[in-house]
């Protein structure tokens, strides 16, 4: 991973706007919570309550759909992977833009594999909450803008972050690939 955040620094350098870098841990943390939050779940750790709003919790067991199990386990097993040990005492989350987060309907899974589209030459893309170009547009990117793939691609759709000379621009789900023609250079 060092060497993508060099390669993707250094291109975004010339690009005159920062890099980014996900905690993988955090992500998959606030991913696999965030389900339970969903469902009613009630946070007793430090963490939980900073992230998340416990006015709407259920007392006891909460029951999640067949869907947010295997979801849930599959954050787990690249957790078990990573050897993730986040510690839920602090208060708050290497996670960036958390409130975006929350609007999505498709929740997407971060990966220890990163890449770049740095330029973007393609036409203006909307990015969606969820994976259906019928979802709620919740922001675009912009020819001439950095593309960064840290998550989990979903067949036609890939989760996109969208970086400019001011840092975090916007995400959400588009329907993209990373090609030569479409980027002024590609990191990763």
């Amino acid at each position: 991973m060092r060497w993508f955040i060099l390669a993707f620094a250094g291109v975004m350098a010339a690009h005159s706007g920062p890099a980014s870098a996900l905690n993988v841990c955090d992500d998959l943390w606030f991913t696999r919570n965030l389900i339970f939050d969903r469902a009613g779940f009630c946070f007793d750790s430090n963490l939980g309550q900073a992230v998340f709003d416990n006015t709407d919790c259920i007392e006891g067991e909460v029951a999640l759909s067949a869907k947010a199990e295997v979801l849930v386990k599959l954050t787990r097993s690249y957790e078990d992977s990573l050897q993730c040990r986040v510690d839920d005492a602090r208060t708050a989350l290497d996670v960036p833009e958390i409130p975006t987060r929350m609007l999505l309907v498709d929740l997407p899974i971060a990966t220890v594999y990163e890449s770049a589209c740095v330029g973007w030459l393609g036409d203006a893309l909307e990015l969606r909450a969820a994976r259906s170009t019928e979802a709620e547009v919740i922001g675009a990117a912009e020819c001439g803008d950095a593309l960064a793939f840290q998550f989990q691609d979903e067949g036609a759709w890939s989760f996109v972050e969208v970086l400019g000379k001011d840092g975090l621009l916007g995400m959400g789900w588009a329907r993209v690939q990373i090609a030569e023609e479409n980027c002024v250079a590609i990191a990763g």
